[in-house]
């Protein structure tokens, strides 16, 4: 196909995923990407080129985050006669020729902006060379694939631009697709155009719906990211309270609320910011006796065994602690009045505190912040069942039939682990 007539605003889906409803007319293009262009070309000069390497392989992963390689794992550990490669970052693949590889497209960039509606263009002026690198994404995807010549690719995501291009790769040469959902979804996401969709449980389901590939197949089957938290024991007397944060939180609000729970009470605190943060104002947690988890070293679960109840805002982390039994509830961390982006306040997965009182008194009873069986069941579909802690298992077992190419062996393996099963 011609590179030039790819759809980038398919591909740069997650940026209109997070626009809020303001759909004014939008700037000229050209006068939002000339000034970009100098620091574009000297980020070439900066970066360490990559080569793509050539093998023959069954199975491609492709994911580009630690939650990403962290749904992997026990799939991987369990595969067996497989010839797989994982993909993660720029180690693996040349993303830099993104840069120059997009170049020629320029002119095309702009061809798309002015077909686009509103919507789109607000998006694409918000983030133009994110847009303008679909083109050279799109081509790096393709040279991944034909060099590697997989027969299953595995994504992590299905809504990050190099994901997309791989999806579509993949499409256009009829190699065939697996999306591993690797954290909570709401529902903005894009429709699940794979072969195989392996969902958390009902409650993703009924945010992406139907909206599925013809002829596609929706599991059911829980998530493997979350089979290593059965293996950590239980803990008692644990006097610590967490706290995990993402980009969208304040810190002089983070900063308040835990001077307010030193205060308050006798526990000693936790702070983990989200991976992309890093050492995110470390100094001045550790200079008060704050102990810093770094989720880029230390696992979801190795930081909730050593707690023993959990404070976010938005964030998946609340399902991970309510699957590990740690209570955990919401608390307004942003500037920004919270939104139940995942629903777990409505369907009653969790607790939200109005106000520090209103923590406090929850930290005194953190077992009423427990979810129901049946409610943690609805999230995550392996929960309570044989599926529990071996998911990654059934996924290995069930990636050998999509490689046999029989129908009736992942037929008779859905039967065997009783997965709920939708076909398109």
């Amino acid at each position: 196909m011609k590179f030039s007539n790819i759809d980038i605003f398919d591909i740069n889906i997650s940026f209109e995923m997070v626009l809020e409803q303001d759909y004014q007319e939008q700037p000229s293009l050209f006068k939002i990407v000339i000034p970009r262009i100098p620091k574009l070309i000297s980020s070439v000069f900066k970066r360490e080129i990559n080569y793509i390497k050539k093998a023959n392989v069954d199975v491609l992963f492709f994911g580009a985050s630690n939650n990403n390689q962290l749904s992997f794992k026990t799939i991987i550990s369990n595969l067996k006669d497989v010839k797989y490669v994982t993909i993660r970052d720029d180690t693996d693949y040349p993303m830099i020729r993104a840069i120059y590889l997009s170049a020629p497209y320029f002119i095309d960039l702009f061809r798309a902006y002015r077909k686009a509606n509103l919507r789109q263009k607000r998006a694409l002026v918000k983030n133009p060379i994110d847009y303008l690198l679909a083109y050279g994404k799109f081509i790096i995807a393709n040279r991944i694939i034909v060099n590697y010549k997989p027969t299953l690719i595995v994504l992590a995501n299905d809504h990050s631009p190099m994901n997309r291009c791989l999806l579509k790769v993949a499409s256009n040469l009829q190699i065939k697709t697996l999306f591993l959902q690797h954290a909570s979804v709401t529902n903005k996401f894009p429709k699940l155009l794979f072969d195989y969709s392996l969902l958390d449980g009902e409650e993703s389901f009924s945010k992406y719906g139907m909206q599925t590939k013809p002829n596609g197949k929706v599991l059911l089957t829980g998530s493997p990211r979350f089979d290593d938290f059965y293996t950590v024991s239980e803990k008692e007397g644990l006097c610590k309270i967490g706290i995990a944060v993402n980009e969208l939180d304040d810190f002089n609000i983070v900063k308040q609320l835990c001077v307010d729970l030193i205060k308050n009470t006798t526990f000693q605190l936790v702070v983990r910011p989200h991976p992309i943060m890093k050492s995110w104002h470390k100094e001045w947690f550790l200079a008060n006796n704050i102990e810093f988890s770094d989720a880029s070293q230390v696992k979801p679960y190795t930081y909730l065994s050593k707690i023993f109840l959990q404070i976010s805002n938005t964030s998946s982390i609340h399902l991970d602690a309510a699957i590990m039994k740690v209570p955990t509830v919401m608390y307004q961390l942003s500037s920004m009045p919270i939104e139940d982006h995942y629903e777990y306040l409505k369907h009653g997965l969790i607790k939200k505190a109005s106000s520090i009182d209103e923590l406090v008194q929850f930290i005194g009873h953190p077992v009423s912040l427990l979810p129901s069986d049946k409610t943690l069941s609805y999230y995550v579909a392996s929960a309570f069942t044989a599926m529990e802690g071996n998911v990654g298992f059934f996924i290995s077992r069930y990636i050998n039939a999509i490689l046999q190419n029989s129908d009736k062996v992942e037929a008779l393996l859905e039967k065997q682990y009783n997965i709920k099963t939708f076909k398109f």
